[in-house]
């Protein structure tokens, strides 16, 4: 059971990773830390295929405040509608 599902991970990934740009995102990653390696090494080897380039993501978190990620490496689970953002926040106070 536990073959079948490495399997498919491994074919869900070779599907996601032979998409155009794909090697543009590398190459667009800048220097990071050991923790941030450490996370996007996690994101290869599960069940989340990489987006297109994003030039960047807002959030919010109440009312008057604003999170904004500049140049982020966005991730989509394939099992759900679930994305993992990696990147450096900044908070904006909007007042």
């Amino acid at each position: 059971m536990d073959q079948h599902r490495s399997l498919r991970n491994k074919i869900a990934c070779r599907q996601c990773h032979n998409k155009p740009g794909w090697q543009q995102q590398l190459k667009l990653m800048k220097d990071q830390s050991a923790a941030q390696n450490r996370a996007r090494n996690k994101t290869r080897y599960g069940r989340l295929c990489p987006k297109w380039v994003y030039d960047s993501v807002t959030m919010w978190k109440s009312k008057n405040i604003l999170y904004v990620i500049t140049k982020p490496d966005v991730y989509k689970s394939l099992a759900s509608d679930t994305y993992i953002v990696l990147g450096e926040a900044k908070a904006r106070a909007l007042s």
